[in-house]
């Protein structure tokens, strides 16, 4: 989902070194090399900005929160950070990586052809990571030094995804606690929502545990028309939904977490069809599960109900250092869950205009074994 915030993102981005050590990084930055290797790429040059940074985020724990970076990864040794920052910002934004090799991008075609020249890539293939969303200065200027090297660019995104998709024990703990903080997000919120709260005091209350709960970002999406509409938090609003449809969504160490959840004085049928496919979708789940799988698993609970159009069809997705990763798990859809992998599996159903609920849950394939992370309340 995505949510209209804040620009200044609130929370804290220093490395936990208790939950990530920087040997980790050496680990993830070797297997992106050993990728290199089997691809026959020189180098990667991975661009991140706010929107999204996951293999920056991934090989450096640099998040760039209004700013672009570039991971600049080399065969051998470890990456260099280039950030747009100045001389009065560069020693705090270097603070937030686990490397020391972090530089002001400057002149950025010089940057990278010094790049080349220190990491000794004389000819062959450069694989581009999010080349695609790369601005367009940022992206001349690395064609350009491609070009004037000598060199080939390629595109790196489906080898990354994947070697991102399968989760390292040490990066499944740090997705544990983000479900775990987003576990406290939503007892706020409906603590808040039982107590009489406005639906502003009820989400700010709940991005305030987020946040004091040491999530780098939280975001919501609340419904005021019993979830027929989703809407972000732009001015203050005194009504009290009976019905009350929030989205949530918490970054913890770069990882995220997120969910739906349906808040009633009284459960009635369209709300326990949603949690009963919930439930259908997680006992199926396993390497190799693909969308229609979990579209047959579903069936039999939300028979009459129409899937709810925010979903526009997906029924889970992976989930890391991307809200959305691939695979999406939809009717039709190619891709699979894989061993190692987290996913978000969410249902959506409506019956007319006034009838809507949403049910959510986070998994975790690791260890071969199906394990709950959160699930709705």
């Amino acid at each position: 989902m995505r949510t209209m915030q804040p620009v200044t993102v609130f929370g804290s981005y220093m490395l936990d070194e208790e939950q990530i050590p920087p040997d980790e990084f050496e680990l993830r930055v070797t297997a992106a090399q050993d990728l290199m290797k089997h691809n026959g790429w020189s180098g990667l040059i991975a661009y991140g900005d706010a929107e999204d940074n996951a293999f920056v985020t991934y090989s450096t724990n640099y998040s760039p929160r209004n700013r672009t970076a570039l991971a600049l990864i080399g065969q051998t040794g470890v990456p260099r950070l280039i950030c747009w920052a100045g001389l009065r910002d560069i020693k705090r934004e270097a603070a937030l990586a686990w490397m020391e090799d972090v530089r002001m991008a400057g002149n950025l075609g010089e940057t990278l052809r010094t790049w080349f020249k220190d990491a000794g890539i004389e000819t062959g293939t450069v694989g581009l990571v999010d080349e695609g969303a790369m601005k367009p200065q940022v992206h001349d200027a690395v064609i350009g030094a491609l070009t004037a090297g000598g060199l080939v660019a390629g595109n790196a995104d489906a080898a990354i995804v994947d070697l991102m998709h399968r989760k390292r024990p040490r990066e499944l703990v740090v997705v544990r606690r983000a479900a775990e903080i987003l576990g406290k997000t939503v007892d706020t919120l409906a603590e808040s929502w039982r107590s009489g709260a406005s639906v502003t005091d009820a989400v700010l209350a709940a991005e305030g545990t987020a946040f004091a709960n040491a999530a780098q970002d939280a975001r919501t999406l609340f419904s005021i028309d019993g979830g027929r509409t989703l809407r972000p938090f732009d001015r203050p609003l005194e009504e009290r939904a009976e019905r009350f449809v929030v989205y949530a969504a918490v970054r913890y160490q770069g990882y995220w977490a997120e969910g739906f959840v349906t808040l009633s004085q009284r459960r009635n049928a369209i709300q326990k069809a949603a949690t009963e496919a919930i439930e259908r979708m997680i006992a199926v789940a396993r390497p190799g599960t693909v969308g229609d799988d979990l579209a047959r698993a579903i069936a039999p609970a939300v028979e009459g109900f129409a899937p709810h159009a925010a979903l526009t069809g997906s029924l889970a997705h992976g989930i890391g250092l991307s809200l959305h990763e691939a695979p999406n798990l939809a009717p039709g859809d190619p891709g699979s869950m894989v061993a190692e992998g987290t996913y978000s599996l969410t249902v959506g159903l409506s019956r007319g205009t006034l009838q809507h609920a949403f049910a959510s849950a986070m998994i975790s394939l690791a260890g071969g074994k199906t394990e709950v992370l959160w699930r709705a309340p």
